[in-house]
């Protein structure tokens, strides 16, 4: 039976995969979200904008840490962004409860954009040839 690849030991675990991509997706919330309020009191965006911004902090966000996620786990490629996606609206949804006492408003727009994020993240993944690297023969253990 051939051995067809080598195990080089660089996959991470699947929950040490998701925890690295939530860590980024909350990050750059974060930081998308400061510049939006810098920028608003700054006066160089007003106050109708805040929807906008949201929309690209919630899109950007769920993209950044879905392809985090599957490039740390480097399998499944489509259910870990789908389920980096969903902890993300979880980890949402629980900062409401906590800090908001539970007033929910616009989560169904929420959560269709973080899938839209999610689902942008596994259909953009690695496309085309490797190249600078030899096929090596298969290797058969009598």
């Amino acid at each position: 039976m051939p051995a067809n690849h080598k195990m080089n030991g660089r996959a991470t675990s699947i929950p040490v995969g998701l925890a690295y991509g939530l860590g980024i997706s909350v990050a750059f919330t974060l930081l998308v979200i400061t510049i939006s309020a810098y920028m608003i009191s700054e006066e160089l965006l007003t106050q109708a904008h805040i929807g906008y911004c949201a929309i690209v902090a919630l899109l950007g966000a769920s993209y950044l840490g879905a392809k985090t996620a599957s490039g740390k786990i480097k399998r499944h490629r489509l259910q870990m962004c789908l389920l980096s996606g969903g902890i993300y609206f979880l980890t949402l949804v629980g900062i409401t409860a906590v800090f908001l006492k539970g007033e929910y408003s616009g989560v169904g727009v929420t959560l269709f954009v973080v899938l839209s994020g999610a689902i942008l993240g596994a259909i953009t993944g690695k496309t085309g040839k490797k190249t600078g690297k030899q096929k090596m023969p298969k290797n058969y253990h009598w």
